[in-house]
């Protein structure tokens, strides 16, 4: 028979329990903040030692209660600096840590004595495309290619008769791939991310990520996507590069390498899936 004198004891419990994850869980996926008293450990300290020595222009130095550190320098500009710095120290993170903050930029402490953090709840770290698009989140895009036309595109170029910079771009899908990310979702995990003009792509691989840059990129109103110019980090040539995306989906893609015919998956990732982020 249903007591209501011994409900209420399990009831506090439970009230008790909530009240707890609601002071742990914050916005934006952080657990709530912590008050910390900023001392570098003795790896925070000696790299901050040789990044101020080695830097010579727009520099930028990021840390974690926990220990991990990024730092970044020779920038275009102290923003690029300072995005790169986090990036680098977020690599070091595990869901559960402690945050990365900016300790200082160009001979210039940032960070006060002391400060409030957040456990990030999620970690990404390059490259894997299911985990970009929980962390970072999908672009809320849709597209319907034409691969039978764009295939023809590709293989033009490939042909050596059509120069990627003469493909017929479409500013529409441009728009939707630039500043985003196509991370693949199965085999070698791979991303490609669309910039402003150039685009670069991460293959991962049993020795590490492998990375070819290219100088520029276009895009189809038929879905074929060509990149130019290609190096790999070693500076070895690599040349062009193409894809075919077969529709997009609000964020999930269907595409096919352009030397191949079978079709694979991929999201469309809101952000530049090539570093870390968190939430």
């Amino acid at each position: 028979m249903f007591s209501p004198a011994a409900s209420v004891p399990r009831l506090a419990v439970l009230i008790l329990l909530v009240l707890l994850i609601a002071s742990f869980v914050g916005p934006q996926g952080y657990a709530r903040a912590d008050s910390w008293t900023v001392q570098l450990t003795r790896s925070q300290a000696k790299n901050f030692a040789e990044t101020q020595a080695a830097a010579k222009s727009n520099w930028a130095f990021a840390i974690s209660p926990d220990g991990g550190w990024g730092r970044s320098w020779e920038y275009a500009t102290a923003e690029g600096a300072r995005t790169r710095a986090m990036q680098e120290c977020r690599l070091r993170l595990r869901p559960g840590k402690r945050d990365c903050a900016l300790f200082a930029e160009n001979g210039k402490r940032l960070m006060p004595a002391v400060i409030e953090t957040r456990r990030v709840s999620k970690v990404y770290k390059p490259v894997n495309g299911r985990s970009a698009a929980a962390v970072i989140g999908l672009a809320p895009m849709s597209f319907r290619g034409n691969p039978q036309a764009a295939k023809a595109q590709v293989a033009a170029i490939n042909a050596g008769s059509l120069n990627v910079a003469n493909l017929p771009g479409d500013r529409a899908l441009m728009t939707m791939l630039r500043d985003r990310s196509l991370a693949t979702t199965s085999g070698f995990e791979s991303v490609v991310y669309f910039g402003r003009p150039q685009a670069q792509r991460l293959i991962e691989s049993n020795s590490g990520l492998l990375s070819i840059r290219f100088t520029g990129w276009r895009a189809t109103r038929e879905g074929a996507v060509c990149m130019e110019n290609g190096r790999w980090a070693t500076g070895k040539p690599f040349g062009n590069f193409c894809l075919v995306i077969h529709a997009i989906d609000n964020g999930r893609i269907t595409f096919s390498w352009g030397d191949s015919n079978a079709s694979r998956s991929a999201y469309l990732i809101a952000g530049d899936a090539r570093f870390a982020h968190v939430r």
